[in-house]
C-alpha cells in the first residue's frame, strides 16, 4: 500500500463539457428503413 498516491481532489471533479463535442448531433436513422434495405438485399442482391 506504500505505492498509493494521495487523493487528488482536482481529478475527482467533473470536467467541463467541450462545446465542440456537445454540438455533435446523431445522424438520422430508421430501423425500419434499414431492415427493409437488408431484407431486399437478401431477396435479390443484384438489384443494389
Amino acid at each position: 500500500m506504500a505505492g498509493n498516491k494521495p487523493f487528488n481532489k482536482q481529478q475527482a471533479e467533473p470536467r467541463e463539457r467541450d462545446p465542440q463535442v456537445a454540438g455533435l448531433k446523431v445522424p438520422p436513422h430508421s430501423i425500419e428503413a434499414e431492415q427493409s434495405v437488408l431484407g431486399g438485399l437478401m431477396l435479390d442482391n443484384e438489384r443494389w
